[in-house]
């Protein structure tokens, strides 16, 4: 296997984990049969901690995982919040405030 693949390696055993826990999305996300306006605030839960989940399915069942005790009952938590937020969702803020504001000053 190739070193940049490692920490995947425990996708090999359950390779339905990312997709049963992180991929998975559809219109009925809490499962009652129906599409009703309590699936909208699901659909926005779900793509907030889509980041920090991808990044804590990379850790689970690692040396540096097992340390942190990331577990299954870790992904949508406060860990995958904070790591979604400070890695991806800051940025994203920064980058449109950054645009609202006109960017660089131009040289003149």
């Amino acid at each position: 296997m190739l070193p940049a693949l490692a920490p995947w390696r425990h996708m090999e055993r359950r390779p339905d984990l990312l997709w049963e826990r992180v991929l998975q999305i559809g219109w009925d996300m809490n499962r009652d049969g129906q599409v009703t306006i309590s699936d909208v605030p699901l659909w926005f839960s779900w793509l907030f901690f889509l980041p920090g989940d991808l990044v804590l399915l990379l850790l689970l069942g690692t040396t540096v995982g097992n340390f942190l005790e990331i577990s299954r009952a870790s992904l949508g938590g406060f860990g995958s919040g904070i790591l979604s937020v400070l890695f991806v969702w800051l940025p994203v803020y920064g980058s449109l405030m950054n645009l609202t504001e006109g960017g660089p000053t131009p040289k003149r």
